[in-house]
């Protein structure tokens, strides 16, 4: 519970162990921006005039901090309590450490990831357009039995358009990506149609490394 102005009036048991303090007396009387990192401080006021003028946010992801200063995220719902004649007195803040629930987020999004690169034929190619990786997938896919039978070709060996291939390699190049159906060619020469999602991977630099298609 704070004042208007964010400074803490009260606060239970649970909110001084999140934080990592000692005991209540150690926590109250602190300014709730104190606990809060500086990187979220202007989505703290925003949020605050939104509570005073809404009378209430939900469920806001904030970088909340321990008393020693380690991050943790967190979300927060908080109201404004108001007197008998309507005035704003004081704000009631509810806030769960929501850390591991991002953890397993981020590790559901990863798994996702990895599942779709060990499904999806996946390329690369230098600025040439010459191969340089391919997963288990691509070559399943393509039909052939190694690496070694399609690495330093060029990428239009693989598509029964040589014309269309050009064409992909033109848009990476002048819009750094390209999302559409094309017909692939096999080892043994027979097509099939597949959706080819490429891009330009850039450096740390900004400046274009190799091409990307899956």
């Amino acid at each position: 519970v704070t004042d208007l102005n964010g400074n803490i009036v009260e606060c239970n048991q649970a909110a001084v162990d999140m934080h990592g303090f000692e005991s209540k007396e150690n926590l109250i009387g602190k300014n709730a921006f104190e606990l809060i990192a500086e990187k979220d401080h202007e989505k703290a006021i925003q949020n605050l005039k939104k509570t005073l003028e809404s009378g209430s946010v939900k469920a806001v992801e904030y970088t909340c901090l321990t008393k020693d200063g380690l991050e943790f995220t967190a979300e927060l719902s908080a109201s404004v309590v108001r007197d008998a004649s309507g005035k704003p007195e004081y704000f009631v803040a509810i806030t769960k450490d929501i850390t591991e629930r991002k953890k397993a987020e981020e590790e559901i999004r990863i798994k996702g990831a990895a599942l779709a690169l060990s499904i999806n034929g996946v390329a690369f190619a230098d600025l040439e357009g010459k191969l340089t990786y391919v997963n288990s997938s691509f070559l399943e896919m393509w039909g052939y039995a190694n690496e070694n039978e399609v690495l330093g070709r060029p990428a239009e060996d693989f598509w029964s358009s040589k014309e269309i291939a050009a064409e992909v390699v033109k848009a990476l190049e002048h819009k750094g990506g390209w999302v559409g159906d094309l017909m692939a060619k096999k080892k043994d020469g027979s097509t099939f149609e597949v959706q080819l999602s490429g891009s330009m991977v850039k450096d740390e630099t900004g400046k274009p490394s190799c091409m990307m298609g899956s």
